[in-house]
């Protein structure tokens, strides 16, 4: 069979998790490929749009499997993942979970709709919204977070009201000027462009679960159902657990509830493999986030399975389903 995996990332490097996904599919005897969408391009006449990759029709593949990069909006990539399902090639997280599921609010927004339970969380887009955000989430200390991002970047600890009113200065400072308001509508395009991307950075406030103590669950999906699950614990002196980070992550047995609320998460936002953390906490676990570009390094060192094998055959049942009678 041939697979394609779509990258968002456009440095040219190969990640640990593509690694492994690349050595499952050979080691199963298919031929595999990596994607940049950087290098496709959307061609669109009367007739229907057509998907070009480096100035030629996209590969035929017969399954791509997406991996997003998490520290930008993804839209515009993502276009190119409906223009694959419109031409009817299987894709392994389709367009509409990756938008409901890249962007951190609307993930949790969708999970609260549904009654699961979340971390208490505030988005905020202005200074005197502060107060009340850090209010609502019982702190300080509180978690201040960005709408897109992965690896534990973007994301910091404030243990006070002046730290995090500094840290949300900072950050809008960076904003530029909304040209739209200012009357320079005609200001170049790649300063409209900066101006929009910076824009949609809305913060998000956390609450801090003080005692989850720097550990959290990655439960690992795949097709709905549970394949790995690992604790992770931050080192001293930080209160990131993720592996990226340096966090220590080991083999845990998941209670039935927490199996269930992941099984949950992933059929919400239609994801066909993700990570979902969970936070143990005195009222019972809580949803912290449902990554749809979950490393695979940290959870096969930890449980010692070839989750990134699963994926492949997960997807190889997926074409097989798909061109079934």
């Amino acid at each position: 069979m041939r697979i394609g995996i779509l990258t968002f990332r456009d440095e040219e490097i190969i990640t640990p998790a593509e690694e492994l996904l690349l050595n499952a599919a050979k080691n199963r005897g298919h031929e595999i490929e990596l994607i940049r969408s950087k290098d496709c391009q959307i061609a669109l006449e009367d007739s229907r749009p057509q998907l070009f990759f480096q100035h030629k029709l996209f590969p035929p593949f017969d399954v791509v499997i997406t991996r997003l990069i998490g520290l930008r909006a993804t839209d515009l990539d993502a276009i190119v993942v409906e223009q694959l399902q419109i031409d009817g090639i299987p894709v392994i997280n389709e367009f509409n979970a990756l938008i409901r599921a890249r962007n951190k609010i609307r993930t949790l927004q969708l999970l609260s709709k549904h009654g699961l339970p979340i971390t208490k969380t505030v988005a905020i887009k202005q200074k005197s919204d502060i107060d009340f955000a850090i209010d609502y989430v019982k702190g300080p200390p509180a978690i201040i977070k960005t709408a897109f991002g992965s690896l534990g970047i973007g994301v910091c600890l404030v243990q006070s009201r002046e730290e995090l009113h500094a840290l949300c200065d900072t950050m809008w400072a960076l904003l530029p000027e909304d040209p739209t308001v200012s009357g320079t509508i005609n200001r170049p395009a790649h300063e409209m462009i900066l101006w929009q991307s910076a824009a949609s950075k809305m913060i998000m406030i956390q609450e801090y679960v003080k005692e989850s103590e720097g550990e959290d669950i990655r439960v690992f999906m795949v097709g709905g159902v549970v394949i790995a699950t690992m604790k992770r614990k931050a080192k001293s002196g930080e209160f990131r657990s993720n592996f990226a980070q340096g966090g220590s992550v080991h083999p845990v047995i998941i209670t039935p509830e927490e199996e269930s609320l992941a099984i949950r998460a992933v059929d919400i936002l239609g994801l066909d493999y993700a990570g979902v953390d969970i936070l143990r906490s005195r009222r019972g676990p809580l949803l912290m986030e449902v990554n749809c570009n979950a490393g695979l390094e940290g959870i096969t060192r930890a449980t010692g399975k070839d989750v990134a094998g699963s994926i492949i055959d997960f997807a190889v049942r997926k074409v097989h389903t798909s061109t079934s009678p």
